[in-house]
């Protein structure tokens, strides 16, 4: 496959000589194989033996598309294993947090930026004998498991859809910050107006744990003391856990362009490390609004009281002491 040669040249990050093996012999290759119990794609043999045996890429990100043709998902593999490494990846149980990774073939991948979370596997789990393994994505979720994407029907098609991780645009945090401080007059001020018989006692913003959304919560007298009656130990967390507000997540339209930007940011992210990092600066942002409208007085003069502002992540992700710090800020 001299191909490989033309096509993927800038593959590789060549200054990165310490993470190549040396090329190896057709014997060898088959004394591998055998070793694996695995007849390992062509493509791959092909890739390592005309270029070079594993190593750092440059070319390391898989991008899938919507229908409309917009990058939905960035998948990064900054590492492909020589062959030599291939049997130690096969004893994948010996890794601390990897334990139990669905046997479904040989890991050959990775994303380094990950702490062996996110790997790339050859897939032999629906191909016959005669068939190349299709390449899977497999990414460890703490406490929820492992979540698997069929990315390829091939490791050369996988190869021919690599491109350079592309590079995000500074992200304008005034801008957003004045989208969710109008969206939030707006949501708030039709909330008060459609609700009116209600004594309203907490409004709040919350992202999701991914920071693709941002969306309102709002609160009554009367649901919070509902709530608390049948279960009165959990009073604070009923009081400030905006997920359990009785218009949580309601009347979010208002919220939509923001949400739309989040998301086409986060889609270029590329490490949950940086996607927490951004999540982080967005809670900053929502903590921001919601003090400057409350020093303006916004949400006392039209509820003509004091009510509770809270932040959240809607997944419970929030430290006991952030949460506490939150409510010092908007409530102090």
């Amino acid at each position: 496959m001299k191909d490989i040669d033309l096509d993927f040249k800038r593959l590789w990050n060549e200054r990165k000589e310490d993470f190549r093996r040396p090329i190896f012999t057709e014997e060898e290759k088959l004394q591998y194989e055998k070793n694996l119990q695995y007849k390992l794609p062509q493509s791959y043999i092909s890739l390592l033996q005309n270029t070079q045996n594993g190593g750092l890429l440059k070319r390391n990100c898989f991008p899938t598309y919507d229908e409309n043709q917009n990058v939905k998902q960035l998948f990064i593999c900054s590492y492909i294993s020589s062959i030599c490494e291939l049997e130690s990846e096969k004893e994948r149980k010996d890794y601390p947090g990897l334990v139990n990774l669905p046997d479904i073939g040989i890991y050959f991948g990775e994303n380094l930026d990950a702490a062996r979370t996110e790997r790339f596997v050859f897939d032999y789990s629906q191909c016959t004998a005669k068939d190349e393994p299709r390449i899977t994505f497999v990414k460890h979720i703490y406490q929820v498991g492992y979540e698997k994407t069929v990315l390829a029907n091939s490791f050369k098609e996988f190869l021919d859809k690599l491109n350079r991780t592309p590079t995000s645009k500074p992200f304008d945090y005034d801008e957003i910050k004045k989208q969710i401080k109008s969206a939030t007059r707006t949501t708030f001020a039709s909330m008060v107006n459609l609700y009116e018989q209600e004594e309203i006692i907490a409004f709040g913003l919350y992202l999701d744990a991914n920071a693709t959304m941002v969306c309102p919560a709002m609160n009554t007298k009367d649901f919070l003391k509902q709530v608390v009656e049948k279960d009165p130990k959990e009073q604070g967390f009923y009081k400030y856990e905006t997920t359990e507000w009785k218009y949580e997540g309601e009347h979010a339209e208002h919220f939509n362009v923001v949400c739309e930007t989040m998301v086409k940011h986060v889609t270029l992210l590329t490490s949950n490390g940086k996607v927490s990092q951004f999540r982080n600066k967005m809670v900053e942002m929502c903590i921001q609004v919601l003090e400057e409208l409350h020093a303006d007085l916004f949400f006392t003069q039209i509820c003509e009281r004091d009510i509770l502002l809270m932040v959240n992540i809607s997944n419970g992700e929030l430290s006991g002491q952030k949460k506490k710090q939150i409510i010092r800020r908007l409530n102090g």
